[in-house]
């Protein structure tokens, strides 16, 4: 084939690929906007239902998909063959008279004839094309219709979309099937109670909503329950919160003024699930859902106690009805809820939101604010529980605290309400007691040579740590000193020694003793006690004459006491001491002038038992012979 020839079909080819694919192009536009236009108009009106938008939308791509293949790209993958657009120039050329088809087909294959009569033809068909203008063989009209079209429902779009403002806007992203778009009315609802909600039963459901644009006074509620019921209620308008500045008053308060925008209304002891659907003015929400649900409960609380370790004690399982712990323990609780709860994490703030240990407590201040400790879900089982504090399986209360309660939170957020508290009472280490039994007297007068016998018994609830026997050695002046050495100060009986200084005055008995300023100087003896005994008994015998380097003199007054410490290495030790007692170091004579004092004091009191006893004896026999007493 020559090239003219080939250049006057390859510029007819061009041309007619041209016109289809533009037109193919304005056949997708016109589809797609002129069927976003009708179903934007048809939604507005009927409020169509998503699977209705979804199945058009399904549609409508399914259709610009073939306009597309079948006006675009089939063009485009076979565009017209030579023999073809030689049809089409033969057609608007009637004059050539099957010379070019002829002369394509014969350049492609002669089939036996003359090669001079196919240059022949050629030749000849050239002289009559070359002059020939060929573009119109073409024709431009559906190119300029469809074209057409697509620019008129571009501009109709536009304008609807530049008109309508948010509400065109929104009915096309309806369209489009985006969800969370309502249908733009002359009043636009905003609900403001949240989406999938979940109420337990028997509690109280706010439904809210926030209008805008045109607002009424008061709209309505259809609620549609589980069962099949279904109800309206108003919607009213709901008053304005109290302003913070409005000044203190006297006068009875006006009702407050009622909100522009807000809209509410409370259904009361919801105790089945329902849908409802918000209407103000022209405008409709879309269906909301409320599921109810029971709170979760602890249906069964174990308590495993672990005493402080210097206790000795083994851990123990103890009954919830009224927990008595050591002061210092670990308490660790198995729970078992009555449903399924969320997997939650270390307790943050109040623990809100969060499976936890409440500890209650109080002061004399008044009651204080809980303690929230964890509670950890079985990965394997979700209705069980247990404490946790960091690495370990329990917890330690506060030393105040008087009860526990266990709140829990299920998988659709809702918690324990009013949980049972149960009575927890801490008691504290008591500190061990001491008695001194021998000497029963609170004050001795005995020699510096003397080896004085302490006898004592100790005991602790748990076990004794020590038993010590502290002291305080008061020197004498220098006069009583020499006074001593002179061998003088005889006794008067029932008296104390003479020349001794006095004995210090006792606390209080309406206080606890307080420590002497100068217990700190006091010095111990250790006494011999069991690991692990609870009680002791027994004597010591005390060679004063060691308890200074220098020796004691007469007129030195020791002061000494026992002091026993339990093994309470978490909140003590527990102290306990016993009452403080005098040993006064005097001379033999001294000595011996004291016991005779004491003696004839016990001889006194025996005569004054004696007297009275023949007084009780006469004025009996006198009662019974009815005589008058004799004074």
């Amino acid at each position: 084939m020559s090239q003219l020839l080939l250049e006057k079909i390859s510029e007819v080819r061009s041309r007619g690929m041209t016109v289809s694919v533009g037109a193919g192009v304005g056949r997708v536009v016109v589809c797609v906007v002129g069927a976003a236009l009708l179903v934007m108009a048809a939604d507005y009106w009927l409020d169509l239902h998503m699977a209705v938008r979804a199945v058009w939308l399904s549609g409508l791509l399914g259709a610009a998909g073939y306009l597309v293949w079948w006006g675009v790209v089939r063009v485009l993958q076979s565009p017209p063959t030579d023999d073809r657009v030689a049809l089409w120039i033969e057609g608007d050329q009637p004059g050539l008279r099957q010379r070019l088809i002829s002369a394509v087909q014969l350049a492609r294959d002669s089939g036996g004839a003359s090669p001079s009569m196919v240059a022949a033809m050629t030749v000849e068909t050239e002289e009559l094309i070359a002059p020939a203008d060929l573009t119109d063989v073409v024709k431009s009209d559906p190119l300029y219709k469809w074209l057409g079209g697509a620019a008129t429902a571009i501009v109709v779009m536009g304008l609807v979309l530049l008109v309508g403002g948010a509400s065109s806007r929104d009915l096309l992203l309806r369209a489009l099937c985006v969800p969370g778009i309502e249908v733009p009315r002359k009043t636009r609802i905003e609900v403001l109670t949240p989406a999938d909600l979940v109420v337990a039963r028997g509690d109280d459901v706010v439904l809210a909503a926030r209008a805008s644009g045109v607002i009424p006074d008061a709209g309505e509620i259809e609620v549609v329950f589980a069962s099949g019921a279904k109800q309206t209620y108003p919607l009213p308008r709901v008053p304005e919160p109290p302003s913070d500045d409005a000044p203190p008053s006297n006068q009875p308060a006006d009702p407050p003024p009622l909100s522009r925008d807000r809209f509410s209304v409370t259904l009361r002891g919801v105790s089945e699930a329902f849908t409802y659907r918000l209407t103000l003015n022209d405008a409709r929400t879309p269906p909301a859902a409320v599921r109810v649900s029971v709170r979760p409960v602890a249906q069964k609380v174990e308590a495993f106690v672990t005493p402080p370790a210097y206790t000795k004690l083994p851990p123990s399982r103890v009954p919830t009805g009224d927990l008595v712990l050591l002061e210092g323990s670990r308490l660790g609780l198995s729970v078992t809820s009555s449903k399924p709860v969320k997997l939650t994490g270390p307790i943050t703030g109040t623990g809100a939101g969060q499976n936890r240990v409440l500890a209650l407590s109080t002061s004399p201040a008044g009651p204080q604010p809980p303690r929230a400790f964890a509670l950890r879900r079985d990965v394997n089982n979700p209705t069980q529980l247990a404490t946790a504090d960091g690495a370990s399986d329990s917890i330690i209360l506060p030393k105040n605290a008087t009860g526990i309660a266990v709140v829990l939170v299920d998988e659709e957020g809702l918690e324990t309400r009013d949980p049972t508290v149960y009575r927890v009472q801490i008691v504290p280490d008591r500190p061990p007691t001491v008695r001194v039994i021998v000497p029963q007297r609170k004050e001795e007068v005995v020699t510096r040579s003397a080896v004085p016998r302490i006898g004592f018994e100790a005991s602790d609830d748990l076990a004794l740590g020590s038993l010590k026997l502290r002291y305080i050695v008061r020197a004498p002046a220098a006069d009583q000193v020499g006074n001593a050495a002179a061998g003088g100060g005889g006794m008067v009986a029932g008296a104390p020694p003479a020349n001794l200084p006095d004995p210090p005055v006792p606390p209080s008995p309406q206080t606890p003793e307080p420590a002497a300023q100068d217990d700190r100087a006091a010095r111990s003896l250790d006494l011999d006690v069991a690991p692990g005994s609870k009680s002791l008994r027994g004597f010591y015998p005390w060679r004063l004459v060691s308890l200074s380097a220098g020796g004691l003199h007469e007129g030195s007054v020791v002061e000494w006491w026992l002091e026993a410490a339990d093994t309470n290495n978490v909140t003590g030790p527990g102290i306990g001491r016993s009452e403080r007692f005098l040993f006064r170091i005097g001379t033999e004579a001294q000595v011996r002038d004291a016991l005779m004092a004491r003696l004839s004091g016990s001889f006194g009191s025996l005569q004054d038992t004696q007297q009275n006893q023949q007084d009780l004896t006469r004025d009996l026999g006198q009662l019974i012979l009815e005589k008058p007493l004799q004074k």
